[in-house]
């Protein structure tokens, strides 16, 4: 069984610890997903034993009956499918390279890389983004505190409205809610549900065997690619959004300093912030969309690939190319 992860400590920052929690448990969810499926008790492995031996049986009886018709290119990638399928539903070590860093591990490296041209030469929030969310989560609520002392120091004013009393310490809380659920709160879901479906992918693997559960294998490989580039496009956005709001907080930190407790700067941050929440969201409909549009190709039986021979007998030959002689004689 997986160890258990650390908790997170008292002083420990809020973003990081979220991450690292999240990240640990789910590798040991997908870690130990797939080690249960093999252990020497699990019903799988006879499951996918079962199931190379009848596809390699069907397979080799159509051929001595001549009732299929395969191009030797054909063979070829069918003896590749098996064993792709044999090295990802039998050895972790493949499992994890292929599968799980590249749909859980790829999108962050790459992410990374794309925001170092994002941010700009000189920025407080250049550098890891999600430092950059901790610092600007508690920015806006050490904000948010400075708008409340403020007011509670102020004497109510009969018939003032809420707006003038208390709107910046609420619109600032709302702001870091809203950045922090709209994108670590959906990058932690995302990264859960994408760790469910590698820990069951072997499974799915197997069924791309046989074309009649061959969609089964695409819906999951479209699900898992569509789970994978939204972490991908929550860290840009992220990136871009520290990027817009990085001046209004300058402006709102300067201002605070100079005892202004106008509300101007509250109103633009928030309203950035919901814009960013909204783009986050229409990007998590773009990555499935695009992931909806993956199509495999399909092999289909080819006529001529097998020839009839004496005694109800069929062989298999290679289509050759017609010689120069032979187009020259048809045109």
């Amino acid at each position: 069984m997986p160890a258990l992860c650390p908790a997170q400590g008292p002083d420990d920052p809020l973003v990081r610890s979220l991450l690292g929690i999240v990240d640990c448990n789910v590798q040991g969810l997908v870690r130990g997903g797939y080690a249960t499926l093999f252990e020497p008790s699990s019903a799988f492995s006879a499951i996918l034993t079962s199931l190379l031996t009848i596809y390699v049986a069907i397979l080799g009886y159509r051929l001595l009956l001549g009732r299929t018709q395969l191009r030797i290119g054909e063979l070829a990638l069918t003896a590749v499918k098996i064993g792709a399928i044999l090295a990802l539903t039998t050895g972790w070590a493949t499992y994890q390279t292929v599968v799980y860093n590249f749909l859980f591990r790829g999108p962050a490296e790459l992410a990374g890389a794309m925001l170092v041209g994002v941010q700009p030469q000189g920025s407080l929030f250049r550098g890891d983004v999600f430092d950059g969310l901790q610092a600007v989560f508690d920015a806006l609520n050490a904000f948010a505190t400075a708008f409340t002392q403020h007011t509670a120091s102020q004497p109510a004013l009969p018939g003032a409205p809420a707006v003038g009393n208390g709107f910046g310490a609420q619109g600032l809380t709302v702001a870091a809610m809203t950045l922090l659920l709209s994108t670590l709160g959906v990058l932690l879901a995302i990264k859960m549900v994408l760790g469910l479906l590698l820990a069951v992918g072997p499974i799915f693997i197997a069924l791309m065997l046989f074309q009649t559960t061959r969609g089964l294998f695409e819906g999951w490989l479209r699900a898992s690619l569509a789970f994978a580039l939204a972490p991908l496009a929550i860290t840009v956005i992220l990136g871009v959004d520290l990027t817009v709001l990085e001046p209004f907080l300058l402006r709102l930190r300067d201002q605070l300093a100079q005892k202004d407790y106008s509300t101007a700067p509250v109103y633009a941050l928030l309203i950035l912030v919901l814009v960013f929440a909204a783009v986050s969201a229409l990007t998590l409909v773009a990555g499935g969309v695009i992931a909806l549009g993956l199509r495999l190709p399909r092999f289909r039986d080819a006529p001529g690939a097998f020839v009839a021979a004496g005694g109800g007998q069929s062989v298999l030959v290679a289509q050759a190319a017609p010689s120069r002689a032979e187009r020259v004689a048809a045109a």
